[in-house]
């Protein structure tokens, strides 16, 4: 589906590093100031799993007593040195920068789903140690990780870092972290969530709200957000040939007209962008989900696991909302389009807007210019779209 953006950031990451050399030192990646922060993060967490490998090897030798103190302490200090002095060969370089790429896209795309496969795979459980290895690799949506050490903690669901957390278990946990962020978002404060995602498509000087990215992609993340009203409305559009691109603006539009159709149709809600979906499940809306596009992505990373019977998930009654999540400040989130106290009162723009109010297009660029106008609320945007057209 994203092959050729997935072939050009590949091609762009190998051309900020000598392939032609036979050894390439980790440090030297780490260093170059021409490659994105992400695959820095996903190299060095790549070297932290060989030493993960040397360190179980090491104590599987049960002729050497690992236990002691200043042993461990040596091995500890020849691990950062190992670290230090890691390099990647010029033939095997080129699979890790594939792999890098396309674990990244994947999981900017669809974090809940590619979260599984990366770190279980096809078993059915995993250490904590090991999970939090692998969420080392991902460098994007902070919160998640961040959000799961912390429920772990609250929760007490292990006692040392050597213990099991089964698959579905882990799939609740992470469900509920992003569940709850989203919930409380706005739509400015969702569409700031979807940063990185428009940044893989879009270089840093073209980075801006009226950038665009393939529609496929929103759809896809839309839908492991279970925002399948959403989804849904732009999987139409998309195979109707009305939308192929999206920018930033033209999709905060699109949501803003779906909270207010939402309003008219259900009943009013908080402006939150879970509403869309959330007031339409109360009416008992049916909307058929379309994983489809969100299989396409990468075919080979299809969760074998989800086909399997889970494990026995304990229940807990405490939400993840319950305990402060570190860096992310839900209580912004909640405050529902509310201007900022220096701004004046709403007042439309005397220019009228050029736009065509029967396409979904031109609604959606309608309660943009709206918003950029500084209305307020969902009534003050349809106000303003009226007055001006």
């Amino acid at each position: 589906m994203f092959e050729k953006y997935i072939e050009q950031k590949e091609q762009n990451l190998a051309e900020q590093i000598n392939l032609t050399a036979e050894y390439i030192n980790l440090f030297e990646i780490i260093f170059n100031p021409k490659i994105e922060q992400a695959y820095k993060t996903y190299f060095s967490a790549e070297v932290d799993w060989w030493l993960y490998e040397e360190q179980i090897a090491r104590k599987a030798n049960l002729r050497f007593d690992f236990d002691n103190p200043k042993l461990n302490a040596f091995m500890k200090q020849m691990d950062d040195l190992y670290k230090k002095n890691a390099r990647f060969s010029g033939v095997s370089l080129p699979l890790i920068i594939s792999m890098a790429v396309k674990t990244r896209l994947n999981y900017l795309c669809r974090p809940r789903t590619a979260l599984k496969w990366f770190i279980y795979r096809w078993d059915q459980t995993k250490t904590y140690h090991e999970i939090v290895k692998r969420l080392n690799y991902l460098d994007d949506y902070k919160y998640l990780k961040d959000g799961l050490i912390e429920y772990v903690r609250v929760h007490k669901l292990i006692n040392t870092s050597d213990d099991l957390i089964n698959i579905a278990t882990f799939d609740k946990i992470i469900n509920e972290i992003d569940g709850a962020c989203v919930s409380k978002m706005t739509p400015e404060g969702f569409i700031q969530l979807m940063s990185p995602l428009f940044s893989f498509f879009n270089s840093d000087a073209d980075h801006k709200d009226t950038a665009k990215i393939p529609v496929e992609a929103v759809i896809v993340f839309f839908d492991d957000k279970k925002l399948h009203a959403l989804a849904n409305r732009l999987e139409s559009m998309f195979h109707s040939g009305e939308l192929q691109l999206i920018s930033k603006k033209y999709l905060l539009g699109l949501i803003y007209k779906s909270l207010y159709e939402a309003d008219l149709m259900y009943g009013g809600g908080n402006d939150n962008v879970t509403d869309v979906t959330n007031e339409i499940v109360t009416a008992n809306i049916s909307y058929a989900e379309n994983p489809n596009l969100s299989n396409d992505i990468m075919p080979e990373m299809q969760l074998q696991s989800e086909q399997m019977q889970p494990a026995n998930v304990p229940d807990t009654e405490n939400k993840v909302d319950e305990f402060v999540i570190p860096g992310i400040d839900f209580s912004a989130f909640g405050k529902h389009l509310q201007l900022a106290e220096d701004k004046a009162p709403f007042e439309p723009v005397a220019t009228p807007l050029n736009v065509d109010l029967t396409s979904e297009e031109g609604c959606a660029e309608a309660i943009s210019e709206a918003i950029f106008s500084n209305a307020a609320n969902l009534n003050e945007i349809y106000t303003f779209v009226l007055e001006n057209i």
